[in-house]
């Protein structure tokens, strides 16, 4: 079973943040998309997405960090067919795309969601593919992107 966490978050441009709409949803049995709430538990046999829909126009990354510590980036990412980094105002996206879901692996425990949205392309996250979460958590700070201080299990 695996637990997701999830973190928001916003780049400032002087005065204004950006309003980004972003949910992580699973599959149910059903297979309806639900969204998922933080410390909910998925077993490996659920498939999510994320879905984000700025209100300006932005450039987005999205990386997931799993119970190990290792840094995997969702998005922007060729591998899964995601589209390029900047996202239109208005515009729906559904990562990994339109048509498929990502697949959990059969390690368990807490997965991490980090979504960033900046007015400009940030380099020092498009940079990073695979890491330790150290890496990307210095990063995140480096950036001085608001509110990533840290994870914790919701509970």
């Amino acid at each position: 079973m695996h637990k997701l966490a999830s973190k928001k978050n916003t780049q400032s441009n002087s005065e204004k943040r950006i309003a980004l709409e972003a949910a992580v949803v699973y599959r149910g049995v059903d297979n309806v998309l639900r969204v998922v709430h933080e410390g909910m538990t998925l077993t490996s046999q659920q498939y999510y997405g994320i879905y984000l829909r700025p209100a300006q126009d932005c450039y987005a990354y999205v990386y997931q960090v799993d119970s190990k510590g290792a840094v995997a980036r969702l998005f922007p990412n060729n591998a899964f067919n995601t589209g390029d980094h900047l996202l239109r105002a208005g515009e729906e996206r559904w990562i990994p795309n339109d048509s498929e879901l990502f697949e959990l692996d059969e390690s368990t425990g807490t997965e991490t969601i980090y979504i960033a949205a900046s007015r400009k392309e940030l380099p020092g996250l498009a940079e990073i593919v695979s890491a330790p979460k150290d890496d990307l958590t210095k990063r995140f700070k480096g950036l001085g992107l608001m509110g990533v201080k840290g994870a914790v299990v919701a509970g």
